[in-house]
């Protein structure tokens, strides 16, 4: 007998039900012919196949968002891989605000140091590589013209995304160049 069947016995005339304690039934295929190297109608890899074939395919993405931002990526995935660089570099970057998870455009918001910013939001260019479309016709401004259009860009697309970047000569390491 093997040592849980003995534990968990039932007295004579007591259900298992009744009895309050659990009988464990691991081995309960023990002696039927199927163990290792068996198999069973309904398991394994080939009926996991049928199986999986027979399910209706899932959408990429739901319809009513819009396409992930970059080649697949998610705008969440996308930018801490880009935050990732920055720390890389040694370059302070933040995200300023958090915008939808799988599609938020990006804004990027370059201190250049003494009060004054660039800003850059996320475009494709007429090949439809990307690329950034500079705020204020590429001019540095004052740190408060730039959140204020920074917030204007927020109530127009709740779902936008704002990263901060710290570098005096106003690297980031987003790809695409600037239009």
């Amino acid at each position: 007998r093997h040592a849980c069947e003995a534990r968990n016995t039932v007295d004579a005339g007591e259900t298992p039900a009744l009895s309050g304690r659990r009988v464990h039934r691991h081995n309960e295929n023990r002696g039927a012919g199927v163990g290792k190297g068996d198999s069973v109608a309904g398991s394994g890899y080939a009926a996991g196949v049928r199986r999986a074939a027979a399910r209706e395919p899932e959408p990429a993405h739901d319809a009513t968002k819009r396409p992930p931002v970059s080649d697949g990526l998610t705008a969440e995935l996308w930018v801490a891989a880009h935050l990732r660089r920055c720390a890389a570099e040694a370059v302070p970057a933040t995200v300023a605000r958090r915008g939808d998870a799988h599609a938020g455009a990006v804004l990027l918001k370059l201190w250049l140091g003494g009060a004054r910013c660039r800003v850059l939001g996320q475009t494709r260019d007429a090949a439809g590589r990307p690329a950034w479309l500079a705020a204020f016709a590429g001019e540095t401004v004052a740190e408060p013209d730039a959140d204020a259009y920074i917030e204007r860009a927020v109530a127009r697309d709740p779902d936008l995304w704002v990263v901060e970047i710290e570098h005096a000569d106003g690297w980031h390491p987003f790809d695409g160049r600037v239009l």
